[in-house]
């Protein structure tokens, strides 16, 4: 997600009940929010995981992921997260990826194979409403309208309305922040200069000094570039998988009596190389 992934995570944290409710229908009684690192062949950082307990007094993770673009290999990247959670936590886990590109939605969703039946939950977010989140009183909330479904006449409109509603619950730097979000987020469906179009013709920021089109654009600048290096910092520093990680987690997974085929897709050991093993390790339990 690049540039866009600060924002959806901070967005997201100040409004995940009501995306909890209206997106994922869920009805919850409370949530926690849950930071894993799961570091077993290497480090992965999922990009929103809460721990909901449900109106049923069910007890649940949810696990989000963010896409701007389909990619091929999502489907096993979900699988591993979803062994990887249930490893940490040990409750039922409710995977989600939320598509939020303007292209069609083209990624698989579930793998049947063997003993294995795995899906996950595909959204594209292009399909929900815009007014969904514009009738919302949480400003955060309101700023997912402008990745909702917008008819191709209605962009300029819908944008003034969002804009507008904005403007009723909040003043100054406050406001000046989510519409300086929403035109980052705008840039996955085009509408940014349509976004600084009906800005201007509004004249929201003739009241606010210190925030204008001109320095926003300076400091959004600086944000994606430092959003940027960390990014390919972080991916720099985590590239790694040798060969005694994977026996290490591979033995550890073995115990758990977890499907070997499961093991052998999460830590790219053959079934030959995996069974050798799990004899290894039945020879040294039983003597």
């Amino acid at each position: 997600m690049g540039k866009f992934d600060k924002i959806i995570k901070e967005k997201l944290k100040s409004s995940i009940g009501g995306f909890l409710v209206k997106i994922l229908k869920i009805d919850y009684q409370n949530f926690k929010i849950l930071e894993p690192k799961l570091q077993y062949t290497q480090e992965r950082e999922a990009d929103f995981v809460v721990e909901v307990l449900d109106n049923q007094g069910t007890k649940q993770v949810i696990h989000l992921e963010f896409q701007s673009e389909n990619d091929s290999k999502m489907l096993a990247r979900m699988l591993l997260y979803r062994a990887f959670l249930y490893y940490q936590y040990r409750l039922s886990v409710k995977q989600y990826v939320i598509f939020m590109g303007a292209k069609d939605l083209e990624m698989e969703s579930n793998l049947t194979q063997d003993n294995l039946d795995y899906r996950f939950d595909l959204l594209d977010f292009k399909e929900f409403d815009y007014h969904l989140f514009l009738d919302s009183d949480n400003p955060n909330e309101i700023v997912w309208a402008v990745l909702g479904k917008i008819k191709p006449d209605e962009v300029s409109q819908a944008i003034q309305a969002i804009v507008a509603r904005l403007q009723e619950l909040q003043k100054g730097l406050a406001l000046s922040q989510s519409i300086t979000q929403m035109r980052v987020l705008a840039e996955l469906r085009n509408f940014k200069q349509i976004i600084e179009q009906e800005v201007n013709k509004m004249g929201v920021f003739l009241d606010i000094k210190q925030t204008s089109i001109y320095q926003e654009g300076k400091i959004e600048g600086k944000i994606e570039g430092k959003i940027e290096g960390k990014i390919e910092g972080k991916i720099e520093g985590k590239i790694e998988g040798k060969m005694e990680t994977n026996l290490e987690v591979a033995e550890k997974m073995l115990q758990e009596n977890i499907d070997i085929h499961l093991i052998a897709k999460i830590t790219g050991l053959s079934l030959n190389e995996l069974k050798k093993l799990q004899q290894k390790f039945k020879k040294y339990t039983t003597t």
